[in-house]
């Protein structure tokens, strides 16, 4: 048996830590990273602790180093690969109650992953609270306390892309990168947080970025949040009649905790909390139906590039020729 105090602990510095960071396979090439801590918090000591941690890269297992007894802290980083990720940790004890007390069992685990072949992202995290009289040998009747676990998880996706298309196109050139959240998040505030998902998107041009931040503290079903760019001429091939453009995506979700009394948020968990996103979120990146993806870094993410139907400059015409012949029709008519 371990006993130690649990003091405050920061997103930046929790008990359990297990990272998979992503690193670049080749020029271009798209990756994924997904990251994964947990630990305990609040003002209790936590007896019988124990971690327990997964990571993989690409299907192949990572090792890990359990900490010492009595550890505060330990970190396992791994390089990523170029298609998936996933890490996870569990972290459980008990809160150190008077003899012959009910035991108050204080717990946490959370899972993510990144998979930038599918275009998924995952997320889970569950965290508990206990308050109870701790065992204290200068107060007979115990100290009141409380523990929790707490920790920090997200997930992203990167990509590059490479578009072709006709040197004569004069039609939009408008592409939009977008994140559909499928999942569910019940959170109360004992420890004094609101568990929430912070999303992010970037979309990168060579004119400029495009960047948005959203944040939510409830279950979503379909909700969809994009970012949308207007690309600048790119360079064109006359002899073989065509131009090209390029522009990166970045994608991404995270624990986000917001402070009931100062109302700061943080990439943290709150407790006791569900947050469960396993069931994901779908990134997309929307192209005008002109342009060929030609390029996507590794070249194997065309299954969530999708074509939106961009009517060219002479359909324009036909169409609004045949609104006024409606309208000639109409007037003849009366």
């Amino acid at each position: 048996m371990s006993t130690h105090r649990r003091t405050a602990v920061r997103a930046s510095a929790m008990a359990l830590a297990v990272t998979a960071a992503l690193a670049c396979g080749s020029a271009g090439a798209g990756t994924a990273s997904s990251y994964s801590s947990m630990g305990f918090d609040g003002i209790g000591n936590i007896v019988d602790d124990s971690f327990y941690a997964e990571a993989s890269r690409d299907g192949v297992a990572l090792p890990w180093t359990a900490p010492q007894p009595g550890s505060v802290s330990t970190f396992l980083n791994a390089l990523s690969g170029v298609s998936d990720v996933r890490s996870m940790v569990q972290v459980s004890g008990r809160g150190d109650t008077l003899p012959g007390a009910a035991p108050v069992p204080i717990s946490g685990s959370l899972v993510a992953a990144a998979d930038v072949v599918a275009g998924t992202l995952h997320l889970r995290a569950v965290t508990t609270y206990g308050s109870y009289a701790q065992n204290a040998s200068n107060l007979p009747g115990g100290r009141p306390t409380y523990a929790y676990t707490s920790g920090y998880g997200g997930a992203e996706v990167i990509e590059h892309f490479e578009l072709r298309y006709a040197n004569i196109y004069a039609g939009s050139m408008e592409v939009t990168l977008q994140m559909t959240l499928d999942g569910n998040l019940s959170s109360s505030t004992e420890s004094g947080w609101q568990m929430g998902l912070g999303t992010v998107l970037r979309l990168s041009a060579p004119d400029g970025d495009q960047y948005r931040y959203d944040r939510f503290e409830s279950s979503l079903a379909g909700q969809v949040v994009s970012v949308t760019a207007t690309l600048p001429a790119g360079q064109c091939f006359v002899a073989q009649g065509y131009c090209e453009s390029f522009f990166s995506i970045w994608a991404g979700f995270e624990t986000s905790s917001r402070n009931l009394a100062s109302g700061v948020i943080v990439q943290r968990t709150g407790a006791p909390a569900d947050l469960d996103f396993l069931n994901t979120a779908h990134v997309q990146v929307v192209v005008p139906e002109a342009f060929t993806v030609v390029g996507s870094g590794d070249g194997s993410t065309a299954s969530w590039v999708v074509t939106s139907a961009v009517p060219e400059p002479a359909s324009w015409a036909l169409l609004l020729a045949g609104l006024g012949s409606i309208a000639l029709r109409r007037r003849v008519v009366r």
